[in-house]
């Protein structure tokens, strides 16, 4: 009875989308759940949405009006919200494989005919790579593949998002000081910024050949958060998918980047110590619980990654600021902070696994990849498969 009456409060019309913040459970009994068109749309609004949004930022950044409103108008957002939908379900909840191989390839299908939709209205004429619509439904499909765990072709994908930012970007910058955009479009557009940055330093794991910051594109960022028109202040209120100020999530990419390098020239060296120096001062205003925590983890992974760069300089390494202690017990108790949960910590914790040479630690941070990947995908009850948790723990693109 229990399924069957979820089933009624889930099932509502295509044109109108659910706005009930009620997180809709999904058990084991989601096999026998008719996971519907209408179903599919509102098990996004209504439970993957809440697992994407910092909880401590602003109300507006978690008002899903525009996005129904999105879905209303465009059957193509509609096919990339239900590919997302439809992803998210198939990895862990059943135990019958061939319900989760079904679902998946309802996922697939429905990714691959918002795909189609897209590029038939770009042979048509009737996009200019501006359209909220379109970005939005980018932006599903790269989470799709973020679900998928694909590390075949989002580079592609990825491109071809920062290619509508630019338009967008372009046309920002022509528009009248006094004739700003729709807020709700602002909105929007800042959410798709910080997801396109989670993803693309996710894909940076998996693909040594992807590098975030030498994209030709990457002006586009740097300048989007110099000029935006929302606020970028010190707040975690302002940081609806990152948690933390930009600046201090482009160190993580910039750590990154150095620690693919086989060795470090002088400019790389002081670079690296440059950016230890800045991550100091990020120290004392992030700790481990309460204000700004959702970066905790980001900051000591990113400033552990910069560590091992300069321990490779051998005798002539500069200089560096004290190094401070790390506790894994403080990486647990932040993950574990309740209205601080960090959405996206993938990242960090598989550098933290990387970097550390205590094998105790390491089963700690194993198990919290696990529980990161359940949380992304909405699983609580079925741990992710072993060969998408080793993903992380081997990351070739680190």
């Amino acid at each position: 009875m229990e399924h069957k009456a979820q089933d009624r409060r889930l099932r509502k019309p295509s044109t109108c989308i659910s706005q009930n913040r009620e997180e809709i459970s999904v058990l084991d009994h989601s096999i026998e759940i008719k996971w519907t068109e209408p179903v599919l749309l509102a098990f996004y609004t209504n439970s993957l949405v809440p697992r994407l949004i910092q909880p401590g930022s602003r109300e507006q950044y978690h008002d899903p009006g525009h996005i129904s409103s999105l879905m209303r108008m465009s059957e193509t957002v509609r096919y990339a919200t239900m590919a997302c939908s439809a992803m998210s379900l198939c990895g862990n909840f059943s135990k019958d494989p061939n319900w989760n191989r079904g679902m998946r390839r309802q996922a697939l299908s429905y990714q691959a005919s918002a795909i189609k939709s897209i590029q038939a209205q770009i042979k048509a004429g009737v996009v200019d790579g501006t359209e909220d619509w379109l970005l939005l439904a980018a932006t599903k499909l790269h989470l799709t593949d973020t679900l998928d765990h694909n590390t075949t072709n989002p580079i592609a994908h990825m491109q071809s998002l920062m290619i509508l930012l630019r338009c967008r970007h372009i046309a920002r910058l022509q528009l009248p000081k006094d004739s700003p955009p729709p807020k709700e479009s602002l909105i929007q557009e800042r959410i798709c910024y910080e997801a396109a940055l989670c993803h693309a330093i996710t894909l940076m794991l998996f693909d040594r050949d992807f590098d975030m910051i030498d994209q030709p594109w990457w002006f586009v960022v740097d300048e989007y958060f110099q000029s935006t028109l929302l606020s970028t202040a010190f707040s975690e209120k302002c940081w609806p998918i990152l948690g933390m100020p930009y600046e201090l999530f482009r160190l993580a990419l910039l750590a990154h980047s150095l620690n693919r390098r086989c060795a470090l020239s002088s400019k790389d060296k002081d670079t690296a110590v440059d950016a230890l120096v800045e991550l100091e001062m990020w120290n004392g205003h992030i700790p481990h619980i309460g204000k700004f925590a959702a970066g905790y983890t980001w900051l000591i992974a990113t400033t552990a990654l910069l560590r091992h760069v300069l321990s490779r300089g051998g005798n002539d390494m500069p200089e560096t600021p004290k190094e401070p202690k790390v506790d894994i017990q403080d990486v647990v108790t932040n993950l574990d902070a309740g209205g601080y949960f960090v959405r996206f910590p993938l990242w960090p914790l598989a550098v933290l696994y990387r970097v550390t040479e205590v094998p105790s630690e390491r089963e700690v941070l194993k198990g919290l990849i696990s529980n990161a990947l359940r949380n992304v995908s909405c699983s609580a009850s079925r741990p992710p498969p072993r060969e998408v948790v080793n993903l992380y723990l081997i990351a070739p693109g680190l």
